[in-house]
């Protein structure tokens, strides 16, 4: 499992920035388990923060709101807003961040992806998936 590096109960943050999963995967891999036994998991969404607080937020939901986002140098999708008088800042997995995960787990020699949450996503992370996936 390798999302909620930020969750709801966290500060705002990339659901799961590259080098944070690369550090769990190398983590797993030094204790010995054998590469060809893992699936790395990938987020199929984020969340949103406002005022403390934070709530899911599914990866087609996040970019119908903002569909040209900022990205950090991870290609973590985010941006903010304001609704209803309320300041919000979500973060999220899409294809392009997922993409460097996928990638991540072919030069690792993994077994595969592993996908949560289904129903979250949209049709370019699936064309990625077909694309990319080992």
């Amino acid at each position: 499992m390798t999302y909620d590096q930020h969750g709801r109960a966290s500060s705002p943050g990339p659901v799961a920035s590259l080098g944070w999963v690369e550090g769990r995967l190398d983590y797993a891999l030094q204790k010995g388990v054998p590469p060809e036994k893992i699936y790395l998991g990938v987020a199929t969404y984020g969340y949103r923060w406002s005022q403390g607080q934070g709530e899911d937020l599914p990866m087609k939901k996040a970019k119908e709101l903002q569909p040209s986002p900022s990205r950090d140098r991870d290609e973590s999708p985010h941006f903010s807003y304001t609704q209803g008088g309320r300041d919000w800042v979500v973060w999220y997995e899409d294809e392009l961040s997922a993409q460097r995960k996928v990638a991540l787990a072919r030069e690792k020699g993994l077994l595969g992806v592993a996908i949560w949450r289904l129903g979250y996503e949209d049709q370019a992370f699936w064309s990625m998936m077909r694309r990319e996936a080992p």
